[in-house]
């Protein structure tokens, strides 16, 4: 028992001071942090969908509505939206969306798909009720809830975004 005691304390003395990027870099395997350290959305965000770009044409955009169907969306590489803008989600499109995202387990995935060794692929991230995926390299096949996200995205009526 004390031999685990003394090996606890030493690996808090190695690990105490250094910072998440240190550890992560001599590959010690951390959890993910909150969603809300990562990315800064209302507390009443319903779903988030950002897809990043890569060396090629890949869309390249942020998406985020709240319970109350508002909507915001930025784009920023090959996309027909370039810019910020706001709408209002149609709140039974979201539901669906939601139903999708639980037939497919989402809430049971890991949060992480990804290999570091490989480059310029893009990455598709979610949360979905407070459960964020980042879905890269080798990650479960979630076209369908992609489909259903990107179905709300286009039937929103969106307009430049003005601080309210």
């Amino acid at each position: 028992m004390s031999r685990y005691l003394v090996f606890g304390v030493i690996l808090i003395l190695a690990f105490g001071c250094k910072s998440r990027k240190q550890l992560q870099e001599e590959g010690v395997e951390l959890p993910p942090p909150p969603v809300s350290e990562i990315i800064d959305l209302p507390s009443d965000t319903l779903i988030w969908y950002r897809r990043t770009a890569c060396f090629g044409q890949c869309p390249s955009f942020d998406f985020y509505v709240q319970r109350d169907g508002k909507a915001f969306y930025e784009g920023r590489n090959f996309v027909d939206l370039i810019g910020t803008y706001q709408g209002t989600a149609d709140l039974k499109e979201i539901q669906r969306v939601i139903e999708i995202s639980n037939e497919l387990g989402y809430q049971e995935l890991e949060g992480k798909y990804d290999n570091q060794f490989i480059s310029d692929l893009p990455s598709t991230q979610t949360i979905i009720l407070g459960k964020m995926v980042l879905n890269r390299y080798q990650g479960p096949d979630l076209r369908k809830l992609y489909n259903g996200i990107d179905s709300v995205i286009v039937k929103i009526d969106w307009r430049p975004y003005k601080e309210e």
